[in-house]
Formats: C-alpha cells, structure tokens, sequence
C-alpha cells in the first residue's frame, strides 16, 4: 500500500515540472547560492578572509582563570617574584655558559698541565 498526504495526494516531494505547486526557487545564476540579506549593513570580511569574527574577548578559559589569578596577587609579592625568577635565570645562565667551556677544552692560553710519570712496579 502506498502512504498518502492528509490532501489525498501519494507520499513524498511534488513532481519538479509542477510551476503551480512548486516552492522551489530556480538557482541563481554562476551555479552560486547567494548569502541571506543582511538589512542593508555589509561587514567587512575578516583579516585573513576566512576567519569568522569572534564574539567572546576571551575563548580560552585557561587564559581568563590566569588573568583573575594574576589580578589577586599584590604587586609587591609579583615583583619579588619576578626579582627571584630573573636571579635564577642569571644563575642558570652563567651555569650553562662554565659547562660549555669545559666541554670545549681548556684555552689555548692557558699552559697546559702538569705530568709526571709513575712507576710501575
């Protein structure tokens, strides 16, 4: 048996050479759907021309709990923080900067060392 409407016709989508019925509008032409009206107001497009422009200031919550985070500390406690940090740089500086020096050999202007020979017995 086949399926019919509540009008009496059969089942499904109405004939396409049907004008009368038909709610379909013909395909611009180019093959293109055109963009719905926007009201007369055109946005220019995004920078790179595919971004959509973003409505959240923030979209990475880690970032938002940082900023809140970073506001309650005082700013005396931030700038020992950054002293502390900035000394502790310096130190790994200077500790790299003896490490390379050994693993490059010892100086050409300094002598070289001393040897001495050891019996064996």
């Amino acid at each position: 048996m086949s399926e019919q409407h509540a009008e009496g016709g059969p089942a499904g989508p109405p004939p396409a050479g049907d004008g009368e019925h038909s709610r379909e509008q013909p395909p611009p032409a180019g093959g293109r759907e055109q963009p719905p009206p926007t009201g007369g107001r055109e946005q220019p497009p995004p920078a790179n021309g595919w971004e959509a422009p973003q409505s959240d200031p923030e979209p990475d919550p880690f970032a938002a709990l940082g900023r809140a985070l970073l506001a309650a500390i005082p700013p005396e406690l931030l700038a020992a923080v950054a002293r502390a940090v900035k000394q502790l740089l310096a130190a790994l500086r200077r500790l790299l900067e003896w490490l390379i020096a050994r693993l490059r050999g010892p100086r050409p202007d300094s002598e070289p060392p001393t040897v001495r020979d050891i019996p064996i017995e």
